[in-house]
Formats: C-alpha cells, sequence, structure tokens
C-alpha cells in the first residue's frame, strides 16, 4: 500500500509512512489523514466507500492503519461520533490523548 492521496468520488484521504514509530514497524504500518468530503456529498457514503477500499488494501497488503480522531472544525461530527464511526469500521482506540485508533490487517479466510 503506497503512500499517496486516495479518493472515491468527492471523498479523499492521505495515506502516509508513520514517523513516529520505530523503523521497523514503518513496513506494515500506515497513517490515514485528512479524510475529507466535499460539504454538499457527505452523509451519502463516500467517505466509508474510501475506507472500505483503504481497509481492503491494508487487509490485501498485511498492513495495520492508524488515524488521529480529530474531526476538522466544519465536520458536523465531534470526536465521539467520528471514533465510533471509525468502530464500525473495524478500528480500535488505543490512546486516549489525543485519541487514536488502529485497524489491524484481517486475514483471508477468516
Amino acid at each position: 500500500m503506497k503512500p499517496a492521496t486516495y479518493t472515491e468520488g468527492p471523498a479523499s484521504a492521505r495515506v502516509a509512512l508513520c514517523e513516529l514509530v520505530a523503523p521497523e514497524l514503518r513496513p506494515k504500518l500506515r497513517e490515514v489523514s485528512a479524510l475529507v468530503c466535499d460539504e454538499a456529498a457527505r452523509g451519502k457514503g463516500h467517505a466509508k466507500a474510501l475506507m472500505g477500499r483503504l481497509t481492503a488494501m491494508a487487509d490485501d497488503h498485511g498492513m495495520t492503519l492508524l488515524v488521529v480522531v480529530e474531526p476538522f472544525a466544519d465536520s458536523p461530527m465531534d470526536t465521539k461520533t467520528l471514533a465510533d464511526w471509525y468502530v464500525r469500521l473495524g478500528f480500535k482506540q488505543i490512546q486516549q490523548t489525543p485519541p487514536v485508533m488502529a485497524r489491524q490487517p484481517k486475514q483471508h479466510g477468516r
């Protein structure tokens, strides 16, 4: 899974190497940030579809995904609502402050 900006219709997210972890962990870890969707298109599943694609790619490459749960100022979601959304995508909270969540790869055939 290459570091890049990925899109799904009007939704986009940046996938990057996580520089905050030990170098030996970086090959199997990616950070998802800047997940945004145009205001007029919100609530129509574009961000969910994009995250579904990113989690499938992470699964295929055996990678863990990290997110820092920080809603943008213009987001209709608060931190708890956004964290709950990530839980529905398979993420688990691993740190309280700042709130960080991780999703381990699912193995095929399970």
